[in-house]
């Protein structure tokens, strides 16, 4: 994903992408994109922004990308929720988002 912008975007986990794969998926990334007032709203919702998940060596990189404003109303990980896996976040700004389970920005 190139330059996107993913705005009020409500899931019950994972508000604007839900990335999940098995041993046998590719990576997948992120460059220059904007995530802002994303919801993940099921109880115990996880990832405002991005939830992903991995049984495999997949990885799921973020660059030059924003999480603004992102929540995880019952859950975690405002901005991004990450479970196996490899994830990148390089030279990312992530600022003002909440989670109320924990980790306002991210969770692993």
């Amino acid at each position: 994903f190139n330059r996107v912008v993913f705005t009020n975007n409500t899931a019950g986990n994972g508000g604007a992408v839900f990335v999940a794969s098995d041993m046998n998926s590719g990576n997948v990334t992120f460059y220059n994109c904007s995530f802002d007032a994303n919801h993940a709203t099921a109880t115990g919702g996880r990832g405002g922004a991005a939830f992903v998940s991995s049984d495999g060596p997949a990885g799921v990189g973020f660059t030059l990308c924003t999480f603004k404003q992102n929540t995880a109303t019952t859950g975690y990980g405002g901005a991004i929720y990450a479970e196996g896996g490899y994830v990148a976040v390089n030279e990312c700004v992530i600022d003002g988002n909440a989670a109320t389970g924990g980790g306002g920005a991210t969770f692993r």
